[in-house]
C-alpha cells in the first residue's frame, strides 16, 4: 500500500485522521504549501489532483516558476 499520489509528476502525501473521518495531504518536494482533503480515497484523488491543477494555474497567472516536484529533486540529488 502507498501513502503516495501521483500526477503530473507531482507526489502527494495520503494522511487519515480518524478522529475526524478525514483523509488530507500535501503536495511534496515543492517550497509552497498545497494541501488538499476529502472524506473518501475517491474524493481524496480528484482533490489532489485539482490541487495539483489549481497550483499550476496560480503560478502561471503570478508568472512564477512552478516547483518541480519531488521526482525532478530525488533525480538530482541522485546524479550528484
Amino acid at each position: 500500500m502507498s501513502n503516495l499520489l501521483e500526477y503530473k509528476r507531482y507526489i502527494g502525501s495520503v494522511e487519515f485522521n480518524s478522529e475526524d473521518e478525514v483523509f488530507h495531504g500535501k503536495l511534496e518536494g515543492i517550497r509552497d504549501l498545497v494541501s488538499y482533503e476529502a472524506t473518501d480515497v475517491e474524493g481524496l484523488k480528484r482533490a489532489f489532483h485539482e490541487a495539483v491543477d489549481d497550483y499550476l494555474a496560480m503560478c502561471e497567472k503570478k508568472a512564477q516558476k512552478a516547483g518541480t516536484g519531488i521526482q525532478r529533486r530525488v533525480q538530482r540529488a541522485s546524479s550528484a
